[in-house]
């Protein structure tokens, strides 16, 4: 058995990356032992309720957009709490779940001749992605293709960069009664769509576009968020406000989605999409905006519709409520592309493997062939006064 360190970094909250980091350990094989190390007090709270062995601490991350100093004696403690956890736990490998902990455990994984990858489950920018050390990661891993756009412009190893898409385990909805509990009339078709309320997440797209339908359709919001008073005003402005249900967090999201008809989502930007596949798995068609990884996930006019402009998304509204026989289709190819992509056997699998891969390699890379993505970035930038995506 194989002792596996996963390093963690995140807000106070059980979202994306938390998810898939908790699915992926309580399923993980028996060849390995996982131990968590994270600062998000929900993540650590969670791992002591599924019995996973876990640490608590207070990471401090240098020339964040929050902390723009360097703290040399904060992170000479990490680096050395993170050596001192790779001798006691016997550490084997590491699993970094999130960018900003390679700032230390780069170092620490390279001082003990550790097999380590990172795991990138957003965009970073070229500011982020220098800050934080990413081009000196000898393994790397991303949940879509559109993450590592800015990775391969900075000309980091592709033999060293893996796309490996999430997986979100098939659950069975229980009855809800959805309707009846919202007060929706019998007649009337349930649009859904599930996040945070914030502007990334496009729900005042969804809105607009409600208020212009020809069939007589609710909308579902599942999730919290900052602007869920301005998205309220948006439908009152919009005379939709008895049309439009806004639920909250809630933790039975697949019973949601087995009872509605529709779901879609209006994100601005979109690294992969896990709820994407949460309604594949209940046979709810998906209309989703052409962004980011969400075409990697969606096939357009297979397994679900994409669309860019909102005239194009009331058509595909329309288009989908207006046939069934459309509406059956992307039903059937949804969920097969689940079952076929993104289950969470297929995603443990593949991590399992790339544990064992980086493992059994006994090459370990120079820090000066790791310094030439930013050589590459140096030369496209500034010798070359190249312009390339910097977001």
């Amino acid at each position: 058995m194989k002792n596996i360190l996963f390093v963690h970094y995140g807000d106070n909250w059980i979202r994306g990356s938390e998810v898939c980091l908790l699915n992926l350990v309580k399923n993980l094989s028996s060849d390995f032992n996982p131990f968590i190390w994270t600062n998000n007090s929900a993540l650590y709270s969670e791992c002591n309720h599924l019995n996973i062995p876990a640490r608590f601490y207070s990471f401090s991350i240098a020339f964040s957009w929050q902390e723009k100093k360097f703290k040399p004696f904060s992170w000479y403690e990490q680096l050395q709490h993170a050596l001192t956890l790779i001798d006691n736990k016997q550490i084997d490998c590491i699993h970094i779940n999130s960018a900003a902990p390679c700032q230390w455990v780069t170092l620490a994984a390279r001082i003990k001749g550790i097999p380590h990858l990172c795991q990138l489950h957003c965009h970073y920018n070229l500011h982020d992605r220098l800050s934080l050390g990413l081009n000196l990661v000898p393994n790397l891993v991303t949940v879509s293709k559109a993450v590592s756009h800015g990775l391969n412009q900075d000309g980091y190893p592709k033999e060293n960069l893996n796309i490996i898409y999430n997986g979100v385990p098939e659950t069975t909805a229980s009855k809800l009664n959805l309707k009846q509990i919202l007060g929706i009339p019998s007649d009337a078709k349930v649009l859904i769509s599930v996040g945070s309320l914030i502007h990334r997440k496009g729900f005042d797209r969804i809105i607009e576009t409600l208020s212009k339908l020809t069939h007589n359709c609710h909308l579902v919001i599942i999730g919290e968020g900052p602007e869920r008073a301005k998205l309220k005003g948006l439908t009152v402005r919009l005379d939709v406000a008895q049309q439009v249900h806004f639920v909250g967090e809630v933790n039975n999201v697949s019973d949601y989605l087995a009872e509605a008809d529709l779901f879609i989502s209006g994100a601005r930007s979109e690294a992969f999409g896990l709820v994407l596949v949460e309604a594949f798995w209940q046979h709810l068609p998906v209309i989703a905006s052409n962004v980011g990884g969400i075409p990697e996930v969606v096939e357009h006019g297979i397994s679900g519709l994409l669309f860019e402009t909102e005239q194009e998304l009331i058509e595909c509204i329309d288009r989908v409520l207006g046939s069934q026989a459309l509406y059956q289709t992307l039903a059937t190819h949804g969920y097969q592309r689940a079952q076929q992509r993104f289950s969470i056997q297929t995603n443990t699998q593949a991590l399992e493997e790339q544990y064992h891969s980086i493992m059994r390699s006994q090459t370990k890379p120079s820090w000066l062939s790791l310094m030439s993505p930013l050589k590459t970035l140096f030369s496209t930038r500034v010798l070359k006064g190249g312009n390339y995506e910097a977001r």
